[in-house]
Parts: C-alpha cells; sequence; structure tokens
C-alpha cells in the first residue's frame, strides 16, 4: 500500500467501516476498547481545549473529549466513518464536536490552531509518516501537545509470526504499512519538529489476544463489563510495562 493513491486508501477504509454502528458510542474512562487512550489524554482535557482528533473513526473518543469541554474537530479519510461520528454527536447531544472527512496530508492547511492532537493508531496507515508528523506538528501551537499511539514491533502476536518468516495478517487486514520502536518513534518525531516528554507502553498479549483473534474476541464481552473491565484495564497496563507490549504512546511538545 505504500505511495497507494488516496481514492485507494479512502475505499480501503470506507469497506473497513462498512460493518460500524449506525452511531457512534459515548465510552467510558475505563472502556475495554478505549480505556488504555482515555487514560492517556484525560490529563489535557479541559474547558476550551481545542482538540484535533485524527483518524477519528466512529468519532468515540471526539465525544468524549467534547464531553470534557474540549472543543473537537475530528478528520478521517472514510466518509461513513464521518457519518457515523455525526450521527453519535446528534444522537446522545454532545455539542462541542465536528467532523470532517478529508485526506490530512493532502488537503490540509490550517496551521497553529490547536492546544492537542489525539493521533490513535493512524501514523502506521499513512505512506509517508514523516510528512503527515510534520503536518501534524505545523497544526499546533507552539507548547501544544501531541499524543500518538501505534503499534509496536515488540507485540507477541507480530513476533511469532515474525520467528517463523510469515506475514502478520492482522496487519494486513487493518492496513498497517509499518511498526515502531521507542527509537524510530522518538527519532521520527523530532525530525518533524517534536520534543518527546513522555513515553508509554500498553496493550500486554493479555489484551491483544482478546482482540486480534477472532475466536477470542467473543471474551470481550465479559470483559466490557463495568467491574471486570476496570481490572482488566489496570492488570493489562501492568503487564504491558514488562513484556512485549503490542502498543506505544508517545507525549510530545511542538517545538518551540
Amino acid at each position: 500500500m505504500t505511495g497507494a493513491p488516496a481514492k485507494d486508501l479512502r475505499e480501503f477504509y470506507e469497506h473497513a467501516y462498512e460493518r460500524a454502528a449506525a452511531a457512534a458510542p459515548l465510552v467510558e474512562e475505563h472502556d475495554f476498547m478505549y480505556g488504555q487512550v482515555i487514560g492517556e489524554i484525560k490529563g489535557y482535557l479541559r474547558a476550551n481545549v481545542r482538540a484535533l482528533d485524527l483518524g477519528c473513526n466512529d468519532g468515540a473518543l471526539s465525544l468524549f473529549m467534547a464531553g470534557r469541554g474540549c472543543r473537537v474537530l475530528g478528520v478521517d479519510l472514510a466518509e461513513n466513518a464521518v457519518e457515523t461520528a455525526r450521527a453519535g454527536a446528534e444522537h446522545h447531544g454532545v455539542s462541542g464536536a465536528e467532523f470532517r472527512q478529508l485526506d490530512f496530508v493532502r488537503d490540509w492547511s490550517e496551521t497553529q490552531v490547536f492546544d492537542l492532537v489525539l493521533c490513535s493508531h493512524v501514523i502506521e496507515h499513512v505512506p509517508d509518516d514523516e510528512a503527515f508528523l510534520r503536518r501534524v506538528c505545523s497544526s499546533l501551537k507552539p507548547g501544544a501537545t501531541l499524543v500518538l499511539f501505534t503499534p509496536t514491533l515488540h507485540s507477541l502476536l507480530y513476533r511469532s509470526y515474525k520467528a517463523l518468516g510469515r506475514p502478520f495478517p492482522f496487519d494486513e487486514e487493518v492496513g498497517h504499512l509499518r511498526r515502531y520502536d521507542k527509537a524510530a518513534l522518538t527519532a521520527l518525531a523530532e525530525r518533524a519538529g517534536f520534543a518527546v516528554e513522555r513515553l508509554a507502553y500498553l496493550d500486554s498479549p493479555l489484551r491483544e489476544l482478546c482482540i486480534i483473534p477472532k475466536p477470542l474476541r467473543k471474551l470481550q464481552r465479559v470483559l466490557s463489563l463495568p467491574g471486570v473491565r476496570s481490572a482488566f484495564n489496570a492488570l493489562d497496563r501492568l503487564v504491558a510495562k514488562a513484556i512485549c507490549p503490542a502498543t506505544i504512546c508517545i507525549h510530545a511538545k511542538r517545538a518551540q
């Protein structure tokens, strides 16, 4: 997919969103799917923070941020994802969030307007990751924050397939072009004009096994129960610090 035309990428992701709900859900702080992301961004959320949710998908995280007083713009390449996000905002009566369909690298022109950019599992889909991050950097006010999540090279399942000399089928299924480690992602961010302030490893093999293998995804019904999900998320975060984290998160400031 490297260098693929924007139209091809849009068609790929619109097909991926065909099974999405008609309207985005309202998620909670300890949500099974979004709890790890929320845990990293919640400290930045307050009234009148201008936030950009890049690759907003169905808008669930945009609605969460808007519910905490932020003024949020969610953008996505897929039109049906944006439609789902708009329907969610209307259905739940959430103000403060708007959504646009666009190709961020090709079509974006706004500069120095955001206090916070959330980029959750997007950069690994982008053909030119450095150009993408430079565009993100130009969109932030000086000293403002980027919180970025992306898959790692440390993933247990990814490494298992690599050891067998086989491509990881999940990466092909969802359109991942690459994975990162701490050194590569930090160097990339610095070249794009960021100063990395903090890094976290998330998504241990416990969580990865409940998300990626299709037969085990049924466990999410149990793990999404309120009491269970809080305990599972806490355990998962602890294990991820020690072994095979599937996700890396960086907190970076636009350099002055």
